[in-house]
């Protein structure tokens, strides 16, 4: 028995018919088919009842296909463990992110302990209120390095801490692409020559968590976390990046009419590429969490063709990206050749 020969039967156990699931898993129908004979052959039990052009799970198969899942979960761990192995030494930049991030983190929330009146004033100022939107942005990267090294190092209860995090994450990605919004709308004074890429940073965050959750969604055992952290993930893809492309859209008419904004916001033109590579990566990591996590739940149809769209809505948002990396190199070309000085707007 290989993992090739397990791969196989699952794949034609979840669809029912051998042809469709050669397709999807890119092996010949003889291929597929022998596969499934080999194993029925070698330990003489039908795994399948032939019932005209389909097929059908016989009681052995159905039992032999929640191990054949287990097995192959196991093997896919243990190439993900392997892998983490070779950047263990990265890990080293996780954790000292980790120690930015929390000493930080003390540092803000003393400034709202201490000077709580003072610390409000930031939801009032036009472009200081923007920056709300990097605190989740930031959390997610330790999200990440929790899957990412994590589990090397501490094991699988990491990825407990890392799912608690992420909803946490979540809840403020939501707040923040919300409320610094109706704050633009309510209360700060904002006009079209004056408008930057900054505008997207609050908006951007939530797309990210998303992201995030389709790479937290495969490491979770319950099926049932896991739909519900790939559905959230692509909720939050949505709650994020339609807003986002339209402030792009805004940024182009702006840039048209009003030129090209002041040389202190001159590496601003870089941030676009955030939502848009981020988007494209969100599609792509939903999509192949897709398949296996809506299978279990009886809606294969679906998760192919979730996978699918992943591909190509990435592909198109890279082209997208591809546009405007092209155009903010023109822009920065023409910033530099006029002396721009360094200022803090350059970590863009």
């Amino acid at each position: 028995m290989t993992l090739e020969q397990l791969r196989i039967f699952v794949g034609v156990a979840e669809r029912e018919h051998v042809t469709k699931a050669a397709e999807v898993l890119n092996v010949t129908q003889s291929a597929a088919s022998g596969a499934v004979a080999a194993l029925e052959a070698r330990y003489g039990v039908p795994l399948f009842h032939r019932v005209g052009r389909g097929i059908q799970l016989t009681e052995a198969g159905r039992g032999f296909l929640e191990e054949a899942r287990a097995v192959l979960g196991r093997a896919a761990h243990a190439e993900t463990m392997l892998a983490d192995y070779a950047g263990l030494a990265r890990g080293s930049l996780r954790i000292f992110n980790i120690a930015l991030f929390a000493l930080f983190t003390g540092l803000y929330g003393a400034r709202w302990a201490m000077f709580g009146h003072e610390a409000r004033r930031i939801f009032g100022h036009n472009t200081v209120s923007m920056f709300i939107g990097t605190i989740p942005m930031g959390l997610a990267t330790i999200i990440n390095g929790c899957l990412a090294f994590g589990i090397v190092r501490f094991g699988d209860g990491i990825v407990g801490v890392a799912q608690v995090l992420w909803w946490i994450d979540v809840a403020m990605s939501l707040a923040c692409g919300v409320l610094i919004p109706y704050l633009m709308f309510t209360r700060h004074e904002h006009s079209l020559d004056g408008m930057t890429a900054v505008w997207l940073l609050p908006v951007v965050a939530a797309e990210v968590a998303g992201a995030s959750g389709g790479l937290l969604a495969p490491h979770l055992t319950d099926p049932h976390a896991q739909i519900v952290t790939l559905a959230t993930s692509y909720v939050l893809w949505a709650y994020s990046v339609p807003v986002a492309f339209g402030i792009l859209a805004i940024l182009i008419l702006r840039m048209a009419l009003h030129k090209l904004p002041h040389e202190s916001m001159a590496a601003s033109s870089w941030l676009a590429l955030g939502p848009i590579g981020t988007g494209a990566l969100g599609m792509l990591v939903l999509g192949a969490d897709a398949p296996a996590i809506l299978a279990a739940h009886g809606l294969v149809g679906v998760g192919t063709v979730a996978q699918g769209i992943g591909v190509v809505a990435g592909l198109c948002l890279w082209g997208f990206g591809l546009w405007w990396l092209a155009l903010a190199t023109l822009i920065t070309i023409r910033y530099w050749r006029a002396g721009v000085p360094f200022n803090l707007g350059w970590w863009g």
